[in-house]
């Protein structure tokens, strides 16, 4: 946990950072932006900010194996229940309704610490906030 961490200013963003601001398919970030700076706009921005959109999904949303598949965002919020992708995509809505670059990140994680069951390991999803220069990794 790093919540020294503060955030870019948007003049400082790179180039490349700028279009993750952006609202896209699955992440209607302009739909939330009223939502997201009444939940989180007190919360300083940064490290911080992004820690609390992580907390409050953890305490708010249920995780349902198998519960949705091509919903956005605002679908799972809605219905307060979703998969690891729910989890990232309105991880990454919240950010960038909050002016925090975010991107979507899924691959494969191994069960690290865990003796193995003999199952192959599972894709998984998670997003990445860009703070005071740098992509940082968040998983609600």
């Amino acid at each position: 946990v790093l919540p020294e961490v503060g955030r870019t200013p948007e003049e400082a963003l790179p180039g490349e950072a700028i279009s993750f601001l952006w609202p896209s398919r699955y992440c209607p970030s302009d739909r939330l932006i009223g939502e997201a700076w009444r939940m989180f706009g007190d919360v300083p921005g940064g490290w911080s900010q992004v820690q609390a959109v992580c907390d409050w999904l953890k305490a708010n949303i249920v995780y349902g194996s198998g519960s949705t598949s091509a919903t956005d965002a605002l679908e799972a919020l809605e219905a307060r229940r979703g998969v690891c992708r729910d989890f990232a995509h309105l991880g990454v809505t919240f950010c960038r309704a909050l002016n925090i670059p975010a991107r979507y990140v899924c691959g494969y994680l191994p069960d690290i610490g865990v003796p193995p069951d003999g199952r192959p390991m599972d894709f998984h999803a998670w997003f990445e906030a860009f703070l005071e220069g740098e992509w940082r990794t968040f998983d609600a």
